[in-house]
């Protein structure tokens, strides 16, 4: 349950269901963390900003230092995958 959060308010002695919790992010919107690519036989990887939460494996949009935006998943709380 330390996992978890509430999307909606749950009253007192209401029966929890999927609908009304979620995975806390691993990453938070304006988190520092490192994006990585790969060519080949080469990792390039550099910093970045996220622009919104999501929890690992699911896709986020991210920013670099240079204002450029990417699609990347999130690998775990401080690294990301770009895929676009």
């Amino acid at each position: 349950v330390s996992s978890f959060r509430s999307k909606c308010f749950i009253k007192k002695s209401e029966v929890l269901t999927d609908e009304m919790i979620e995975l806390l992010p691993a990453i938070y919107s304006g988190d520092r963390i490192i994006a990585k690519i790969r060519y080949g036989n080469v990792v390039v990887s550099t910093d970045a900003y996220a622009r919104n939460d999501g929890t690992i494996g699911e896709v986020i949009r991210i920013r670099t230092k240079s204002n450029k935006q990417f699609k990347a998943e999130i690998l775990d709380s401080k690294n990301v995958k770009i895929i676009e």
